[in-house]
């Protein structure tokens, strides 16, 4: 099993151990956050929020990370993020955020039938014949509970699932997570839905005006507070240990007590450990009128044997039939187009794609939009498919579905470094899963411990 690549692996901030003095030149604040992600917006506009004095460096020219758009060609998409778990909007109104969710439906296409989600009285029908095989699945997971080993989805599948159909339900939900369900542990993939947790997954919500005005409210709230964000600001060193810390940009040294890193902490994780699957991503613009179901934010088109054909991507293997998911890409304003985004998981490994199989790929995923969206090609203005690595140099980011997947018997570290007496966010760290929500999750938590440490008790 290869590690991860250079470019997941990224390493932790360079760092000289213990405080300095206050050097030359300098500025100082109560907190630092370095990337403003949701993680690092939700944490700095808590703190602001308690009369901290607050600041974010980003290093790219927009707040919001994966959470947010780029105009390619004259276009504008999402990068990624595209739908959140519910506590997604209840965070917001707590933070103070003014933006408005959609709760929006999603389609699956199968061979046999058409599922939606979330399921209803008037969309249960299609669902019925599963069952048995839902009770049969939850029954084998909840066994696993406290029995000492690790169990993945691919056994529970074999052993207590009896219809094709349900497994590939199943595949669904591991495909949104570019985890395969040989790979998948059943506590990450129940922990989805825990009520403890929280994250709402069940009740799956998008902002109003699309990801981008989610981060762009958020960074709005973190300045109202008089927090400020530093946007094309790279962090080029770090000291940590006790006691206050440097923090030296590009553009000049700042010190804070606290520090709040959205770096990765793989340093922290298995050398074996390996990103979930990567995905191409197809850029589509279109008229106005191009057709989409209203109240339907994915459209999801899932061969059978789903569960297999991720099993072979893990493997490098490149599928006949791949799985892919569509969604039209909500902007602030109206526009002269339409703009969507199909993700189709690419096999472990694969970076670029050679001409002749980036050209199946998109007449693949052509066809079948067309199949679930009669007379949707003949509204196309613009296309263009864009490989893991176009990705990674488009926008600064990996293409990975999440940052690694879990190894066997391994626990995620805390977001708190005791001895860098620097605190990490995002989805590396505490608490469990790796998504949008689990990410936001992360930032609220640093945010509080800060909070209980500071010499006048600001929690």
């Amino acid at each position: 099993m290869p590690a991860l690549p250079h470019h997941h692996r990224a390493a932790v901030l360079t760092g000289t151990k213990g405080s300095v003095e206050a050097m030359a030149g300098t500025t100082e604040h109560d907190v630092i956050v370095i990337g403003a992600g949701i993680a690092g917006l939700a944490a700095a506009i808590t703190l602001a929020a308690k009369g901290l004095q607050v600041r974010v460096f980003e290093s790219r020219d927009k707040a919001g990370g994966l959470c947010g758009t780029r105009h390619i060609d004259g276009y504008e998409f999402t990068v990624a993020c595209n739908d959140f778990g519910s506590a997604l909007a209840t965070t917001m109104a707590e933070l103070g955020v003014e933006i408005e969710f959609h709760r929006p439906r999603s389609r699956i296409c199968t061979e046999r039938a058409t599922y939606t989600l979330p399921i209803g009285l008037a969309t249960a029908g299609p669902f019925l014949r599963m069952v048995p095989d839902l009770v049969r699945f939850s029954r084998a997971v909840r066994a696993t509970h406290g029995s000492g080993r690790t169990v993945f989805v691919s056994e529970i599948l074999t052993d207590a699932v009896k219809g094709r159909e349900f497994a590939d339900f199943i595949g669904v939900l591991c495909l949104a997570f570019g985890t395969p369900p040989g790979r998948f542990r059943t506590d990450m993939f129940t922990a989805l839905f825990s009520k403890e947790l929280g994250y709402g997954y069940g009740h799956p919500v998008t902002p109003v005006g699309g990801p981008q005005s989610l981060s762009d409210k958020m960074a709005d709230r973190l300045r109202d507070l008089g927090g400020r964000l530093d946007l094309n600001t790279a962090v080029q060193h770090v000291t940590y240990g006790p006691g206050t810390k440097t923090v030296t940009t590009d553009k000049s040294p700042h010190q804070a007590r606290y520090v709040i890193s959205s770096q990765q902490r793989l340093d922290l994780y298995p050398e074996d450990t390996e990103p979930g699957l990567a995905v191409g991503t197809l850029h589509i613009a279109t008229t106005p009128d191009a057709p989409f179901p209203a109240g339907v934010h994915t459209l999801l088109h899932a061969p059978a044997g789903l569960p297999g054909l991720l099993e072979g991507l893990d493997a490098g293997r490149s599928p006949a039939a791949p799985a892919f998911n569509l969604f039209p890409c909500e902007l602030p304003e109206q526009r002269a187009y339409r703009s969507f985004n199909a993700y189709v998981p690419l096999p472990r490994g694969v970076d670029e794609l050679d001409p002749t199989e980036r050209t199946r790929l998109e007449l693949y995923l052509l066809e079948h939009i067309e199949a679930m969206l009669p007379g949707f090609t003949s509204k196309i203005r613009y296309q263009r498919f864009v490989s893991p690595g176009e990705f990674q140099e488009i926008h600064q980011l990996s293409s990975n579905v999440t940052p690694v997947v879990i190894p066997p018997g391994f626990h995620k570290p805390d977001g708190y470094d005791p001895d860098r007496d620097i605190h990490y966010v995002g989805n590396t760290v505490q608490p469990t899963c790796e998504h949008a929500s689990s990410a936001l999750a992360s930032g609220l938590r640093a945010a509080h411990l800060i909070s209980k440490a500071m010499p006048n008790g600001a929690g």
